[in-house]
């Protein structure tokens, strides 16, 4: 499963990339959601 797919079918999302790679996480997805970013430089 994706991780795009994942955030579809739930309501709650967990952020945990490392920083740099924070533009890999498509913002469209977590619309509407409850988003828990974990990411720390």
């Amino acid at each position: 499963m994706l991780a795009t797919d994942a955030a579809a079918s739930t309501d709650l999302a967990i952020v945990a990339v490392p920083l740099h790679e924070f533009r890999s996480v498509e913002p469209a997805s977590l619309s509407g959601k409850i988003v828990i970013d974990t990411m720390n430089y």
